[in-house]
């Protein structure tokens, strides 16, 4: 009782929550806190790429909450991609995101992915210890192959309208996707990404080595925009955060503003 109370009094306590909970097709009260949040750190893209786009929680929440940008959303699951593609067409039609079916990291080619009994943490990673200890559910039903592919590989044909954001929610493929993105970071100004602090997957980059790694390509830490807590411990396991470009607009693709 106490947690669904907790609930509805988030729904009141963010402006315009308990309308999108009532007429958007998929709502996130994640997605939404983590939105409304950027938006008052400047964060108002032309263009969205949300990668783990899931079944369109975060593509949903920025296409209402920001002016109208264009998504392009990434889900590996192709299973969990056909509802992704039917949620984005019930709010806008055909022609407002495209949905790419495929896995992103460092690679193109071909990738094993783990397809867990929760779809939202289905990867590319294996599981960590931390996961399968605090969430029992966390189980791998099925590993599948899908195609891979960089981030810049994906794009590079593609003509983006800038301001651009980026949405990274990989399930520890994190490190992976920003070194497939040699091109493609050049031209974002904006980073959304859920950074873990323990072991949830094998192989994951932690804090300080995705803040390093950022920092290399010439982003900043900016600010949290979300915690997600150890249901046991109340601890902090990860944490949206958002990073910056300094001096974004130096890379060679097909970008322009508005």
């Amino acid at each position: 009782m106490i947690k669904i109370a907790m609930k509805i009094l988030e729904l009141f306590a963010f402006k315009g929550a308990l309308k999108a909970v009532l007429s958007w097709p998929v709502f996130s009260m994640a997605s939404f806190k983590i939105i409304t949040r950027a938006k008052i750190a400047g964060v108002f893209p032309r263009t969205v790429i949300d990668i783990g786009g899931n079944i369109g929680q975060f593509s949903i929440a920025a296409q209402n909450l920001f002016d109208d940008p264009k998504i392009f959303s990434i889900e590996p699951d192709p299973t969990v991609a056909l509802k992704l593609k039917k949620n984005l067409q019930r709010l806008h039609g055909d022609d407002s995101a495209y949905v790419d079916i495929c896995a992103v990291s460092n690679i193109d080619g071909e990738a094993e992915f783990f397809v867990n009994y929760d779809n939202q943490t289905s990867s590319i990673m294996q599981l960590g210890e931390d996961r399968k200890s605090i969430f029992k559910q966390s189980k791998v039903i099925e590993n599948i192959k899908v195609s891979s592919a960089k981030l810049d590989t994906l794009f590079r044909d593609r003509v983006l309208e800038k301001p651009i954001l980026l949405k990274i929610d990989a399930q520890g493929a994190e490190g992976l996707i920003i070194d497939g993105a040699e091109e493609l970071l050049n031209d974002v100004k904006w980073i959304i990404l859920e950074v873990p602090f323990i072991n949830l997957y094998n192989g994951e980059l932690k804090f300080n080595d995705l803040v390093n790694k950022l920092a290399s390509r010439g982003f900043s830490f900016d600010r949290p925009l979300n915690f997600h807590l150890d249901p046991k411990s109340g601890g902090i396991m990860e944490m949206d955060g958002l990073f910056v470009h300094k001096n974004p607009y130096k890379g060679s693709l097909n970008t322009h503003e508005r």
